[in-house]
Protein backbone atom coordinates (compact mmCIF):
# COMPACT_ATOMS: atom_id res chain seq x y z
CA UNK A 1 0.00 0.00 0.00
CA UNK A 2 1.39 3.17 -0.90
CA UNK A 3 1.99 5.88 1.52
CA UNK A 4 0.34 9.11 2.12
CA UNK A 5 3.55 10.42 0.87
CA UNK A 6 4.96 9.77 -2.34
CA UNK A 7 8.73 8.78 -0.69
CA UNK A 8 7.88 5.21 0.76
CA UNK A 9 5.42 2.04 0.74
CA UNK A 10 3.99 0.83 4.09
CA UNK A 11 3.89 -2.44 2.19
CA UNK A 12 6.98 -3.84 -0.24
CA UNK A 13 5.43 -3.91 -3.28
CA UNK A 14 5.04 -6.70 -5.94
CA UNK A 15 7.61 -7.09 -7.96
CA UNK A 16 10.31 -5.84 -5.69
CA UNK A 17 13.27 -8.05 -4.01
CA UNK A 18 15.76 -7.93 -1.47
CA UNK A 19 18.81 -7.95 -3.03
CA UNK A 20 21.57 -6.19 -0.68
CA UNK A 21 22.27 -6.59 2.83
CA UNK A 22 24.35 -3.83 4.12
CA UNK A 23 24.84 -4.93 7.78
CA UNK A 24 26.66 -2.38 10.22
CA UNK A 25 27.18 -5.56 12.49
CA UNK A 26 28.91 -7.72 9.90
CA UNK A 27 33.10 -8.24 9.73
CA UNK A 28 33.22 -7.62 6.18
CA UNK A 29 31.58 -3.93 6.34
CA UNK A 30 33.45 -3.41 9.46
CA UNK A 31 36.76 -3.51 8.12
CA UNK A 32 34.94 -1.38 5.14
CA UNK A 33 34.28 1.12 7.18
CA UNK A 34 37.20 1.55 9.17
CA UNK A 35 39.67 1.89 6.37
CA UNK A 36 37.09 3.99 4.72
CA UNK A 37 37.10 6.51 8.03
CA UNK A 38 40.90 6.12 8.45
CA UNK A 39 41.02 7.63 4.96
CA UNK A 40 38.70 10.47 4.98
CA UNK A 41 40.10 11.42 8.56
CA UNK A 42 43.59 11.30 7.08
CA UNK A 43 42.55 13.45 4.38
CA UNK A 44 40.40 15.59 6.25
CA UNK A 45 43.39 16.46 8.27
CA UNK A 46 45.84 16.87 5.72
CA UNK A 47 43.21 19.35 3.57
CA UNK A 48 42.47 21.36 6.67
CA UNK A 49 46.34 21.75 7.91
CA UNK A 50 47.11 22.22 4.02
CA UNK A 51 44.70 25.37 4.05
CA UNK A 52 46.46 26.29 7.38
CA UNK A 53 49.83 26.49 6.02
CA UNK A 54 51.02 23.41 8.47
CA UNK A 55 51.12 25.68 11.65
CA UNK A 56 52.25 23.46 14.13
CA UNK A 57 53.71 25.45 16.78
CA UNK A 58 51.25 24.98 19.25
CA UNK A 59 52.04 25.32 22.99
CA UNK A 60 50.44 22.16 24.93
CA UNK A 61 49.71 23.47 28.50
CA UNK A 62 48.95 20.32 30.70
CA UNK A 63 45.65 21.84 31.95
CA UNK A 64 44.50 23.72 28.85
CA UNK A 65 45.27 20.00 26.96
CA UNK A 66 43.19 18.13 29.46
CA UNK A 67 40.34 20.59 29.59
CA UNK A 68 40.26 20.66 26.07
CA UNK A 69 40.75 16.50 25.64
CA UNK A 70 37.36 16.38 28.00
CA UNK A 71 35.60 18.71 26.30
CA UNK A 72 36.33 16.84 23.19
CA UNK A 73 34.77 13.42 24.17
CA UNK A 74 31.72 14.91 25.64
CA UNK A 75 31.70 17.15 22.00
CA UNK A 76 31.86 14.21 20.17
CA UNK A 77 29.87 12.23 22.02
CA UNK A 78 27.33 15.13 21.92
CA UNK A 79 27.90 14.97 18.13
CA UNK A 80 27.10 11.61 17.45
CA UNK A 81 23.42 12.27 19.07
CA UNK A 82 23.26 14.91 17.11
CA UNK A 83 24.24 13.13 13.69
CA UNK A 84 20.90 10.43 14.57
CA UNK A 85 18.70 13.09 15.50
CA UNK A 86 19.61 14.20 11.90
CA UNK A 87 18.54 11.47 10.26
CA UNK A 88 15.88 11.07 12.27
CA UNK A 89 14.65 14.67 11.53
CA UNK A 90 14.82 13.44 7.72
CA UNK A 91 13.17 10.45 8.24
CA UNK A 92 10.20 12.03 9.63
CA UNK A 93 9.91 14.81 7.08
CA UNK A 94 9.66 12.11 4.37
CA UNK A 95 8.45 9.50 6.17
CA UNK A 96 6.05 10.47 9.05
CA UNK A 97 6.91 7.22 10.63
CA UNK A 98 7.97 6.03 13.99
CA UNK A 99 11.91 6.12 14.82
CA UNK A 100 13.80 3.83 16.50
CA UNK A 101 17.18 4.98 17.85
CA UNK A 102 20.05 2.95 19.65
CA UNK A 103 23.27 1.67 19.48
CA UNK A 104 24.64 -1.27 18.47
CA UNK A 105 28.13 -2.80 19.30
CA UNK A 106 29.85 -0.58 16.58
CA UNK A 107 27.87 2.50 16.02
CA UNK A 108 24.59 4.69 17.17
CA UNK A 109 21.79 4.37 14.54
CA UNK A 110 18.52 5.70 13.71
CA UNK A 111 15.82 3.50 11.75
CA UNK A 112 12.54 2.96 10.39
CA UNK A 113 11.70 -0.55 10.33
CA UNK A 114 9.00 -1.87 8.90
CA UNK A 115 8.77 0.50 6.27
CA UNK A 116 10.35 0.86 2.33
CA UNK A 117 12.02 3.96 1.56
CA UNK A 118 12.63 4.86 -1.99
CA UNK A 119 16.24 5.28 -3.39
CA UNK A 120 16.20 9.74 -3.79
CA UNK A 121 14.87 10.14 -0.34
CA UNK A 122 17.00 7.63 1.26
CA UNK A 123 19.90 9.00 -0.11
CA UNK A 124 19.04 12.15 1.41
CA UNK A 125 18.42 10.54 4.75
CA UNK A 126 21.83 9.34 4.29
CA UNK A 127 23.85 11.70 3.88
CA UNK A 128 21.73 14.45 5.68
CA UNK A 129 24.56 14.86 8.75
CA UNK A 130 27.08 14.84 7.07
CA UNK A 131 26.53 18.18 4.78
CA UNK A 132 24.86 19.89 7.90
CA UNK A 133 27.64 19.01 10.37
CA UNK A 134 29.97 19.87 7.56
CA UNK A 135 29.12 23.46 7.15
CA UNK A 136 28.86 24.06 11.01
CA UNK A 137 32.18 22.45 11.64
CA UNK A 138 33.87 24.59 8.80
CA UNK A 139 32.93 27.70 9.48
CA UNK A 140 34.66 28.15 12.88
CA UNK A 141 38.09 26.90 11.24
CA UNK A 142 37.29 29.95 8.38
CA UNK A 143 37.68 32.24 11.82
CA UNK A 144 39.86 30.65 14.52
CA UNK A 145 43.65 32.09 14.49
CA UNK A 146 45.00 30.28 17.52
CA UNK A 147 46.71 27.40 16.13
CA UNK A 148 45.71 24.68 19.08
CA UNK A 149 42.45 25.22 18.56
CA UNK A 150 42.84 24.83 14.93
CA UNK A 151 43.77 21.56 15.35
CA UNK A 152 41.19 20.74 17.84
CA UNK A 153 38.93 21.28 15.24
CA UNK A 154 40.42 19.91 12.38
CA UNK A 155 40.72 16.68 14.10
CA UNK A 156 37.07 17.11 15.47
CA UNK A 157 36.02 17.68 11.81
CA UNK A 158 37.99 14.75 10.72
CA UNK A 159 36.19 12.44 13.24
CA UNK A 160 33.10 13.86 11.81
CA UNK A 161 33.61 12.96 8.22
CA UNK A 162 34.94 9.45 9.00
CA UNK A 163 32.34 9.14 11.26
CA UNK A 164 30.02 9.32 8.01
CA UNK A 165 32.01 6.15 6.84
CA UNK A 166 28.62 4.38 7.07
CA UNK A 167 26.57 6.73 5.67
CA UNK A 168 28.95 7.35 2.65
CA UNK A 169 29.06 3.78 1.75
CA UNK A 170 25.21 3.58 1.46
CA UNK A 171 24.75 6.51 -0.37
CA UNK A 172 27.58 5.46 -3.12
CA UNK A 173 25.87 1.93 -3.32
CA UNK A 174 22.40 3.28 -4.01
CA UNK A 175 24.05 5.94 -6.56
CA UNK A 176 26.43 3.78 -8.70
CA UNK A 177 25.28 -0.37 -8.21
CA UNK A 178 21.47 1.03 -8.80
CA UNK A 179 21.89 3.37 -11.20
CA UNK A 180 18.74 3.82 -13.15
CA UNK A 181 17.36 1.21 -10.94
CA UNK A 182 13.85 1.25 -8.89
CA UNK A 183 14.95 0.63 -5.36
CA UNK A 184 13.13 0.51 -1.84
CA UNK A 185 15.23 0.46 1.51
CA UNK A 186 13.62 -1.07 4.50
CA UNK A 187 16.43 0.60 7.46
CA UNK A 188 16.44 -0.93 10.79
CA UNK A 189 19.23 0.57 12.21
CA UNK A 190 21.96 -1.41 12.36
CA UNK A 191 21.35 -2.69 8.69
CA UNK A 192 19.54 -1.82 5.35
CA UNK A 193 18.06 -4.24 2.72
CA UNK A 194 17.64 -2.79 -0.61
CA UNK A 195 15.01 -4.17 -2.70
CA UNK A 196 15.18 -3.61 -6.30
CA UNK A 197 12.04 -4.09 -8.58
CA UNK A 198 12.89 -6.81 -11.30
CA UNK A 199 9.36 -6.45 -13.12
CA UNK A 200 6.45 -3.60 -12.97
CA UNK A 201 3.87 -6.00 -11.54
CA UNK A 202 1.77 -3.94 -8.43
Amino acid sequence: MLSKTKYYFADLPNGYVSDFVLDASSKKTGRIVMVLFAVLFSLTFVICEAINSFNFAIEFKLVRTLVAAAIFVLAYLLMVIVHELIHGLFNKIFTHEKLVFGFSKKSAYCGTPNIYIKKGAKMVIAMAPFFILLITLIIPLIFIKEPFYYLLVTIFLGFHVGGCSGDLVEFFILLFKYKGKEVLVMDTGPSQTIYVQVSNAE
